[in-house]
């Protein structure tokens, strides 16, 4: 099978050979197409990323081979995200290495997310009907996707809020001592149950 495609290739072929013409013959996605549908992604650019997925429609381009391809460069992302010396896992050249700690940076908090939802949408174009759309609108949604922030962090931020509004300083109610003051106000009443066995007494109206 390599023979032929190399038979294919060359039989097409006038002059140098470069990996662009060898990616439009065999219907496969160049480097840079991938880096730059990366680069999209990662600087939230929808428009731009719709625009090369157009490009490499209309230039011939296996849309399943593609969305498989992006989704191995968002892989390489998160390699690069975690590894110090991330080059022997990459296939990509020295010389791209800066490119894509780049485009790592941008992606920070988001390329684990980028990468499980282009795993589905890859393998949602591969099985569609029309794959280019399902590209697309997965190009779309990946552009759109928020960074995570730690669950510690959210909570925080919930009780912070709820402080707000229910203007209380504390965090969270200290159980009153048996036989100590009732609560003050803005305080949960449930200590008292769970000391004395009996129903929190009601507040009378002043």
């Amino acid at each position: 099978d390599s023979m032929s495609l190399l038979d294919q290739v060359l039989a097409s072929t006038e002059g140098t050979l470069s990996e662009e013409h060898a990616s439009v013959v065999l219907g496969v996605a160049d480097r840079g197409l991938i880096v730059g549908l990366g680069r999209a992604i990662v600087d939230r650019d929808p428009a731009r990323a719709l625009e090369l997925i157009d490009s490499a429609y209309g230039r011939g381009f296996d849309l399943a081979q593609l969305g498989k391809t992006l989704l191995g460069h968002l892989r390489d992302l998160l390699v690069i995200s975690v590894v110090k010396d991330p080059l022997p896992l990459l296939e990509a050249t020295p010389s791209e290495l800066d490119g894509l700690r780049a485009q790592a940076e941008r992606a920070k908090g988001r390329a684990e997310l980028l990468f499980h939802r282009m795993l589905r949408v890859a393998d949602e174009t591969s099985r569609a009907a029309l794959p280019r759309y399902v590209l697309e609108v997965g190009a779309v949604e990946l552009c759109g996707i928020e960074p995570m922030q730690p669950i510690g962090e959210l909570v925080d931020r919930l009780e912070f809020l709820e402080e707000r509004l229910s203007g209380t300083a504390p965090a969270r109610p200290r159980p009153a001592a048996s036989g100590g003051p009732a609560p003050a106000q803005g305080e949960d009443p449930r200590p008292f149950v769970a000391s004395t066995g009996q129903p929190a007494p009601r507040p009378t109206a002043p």
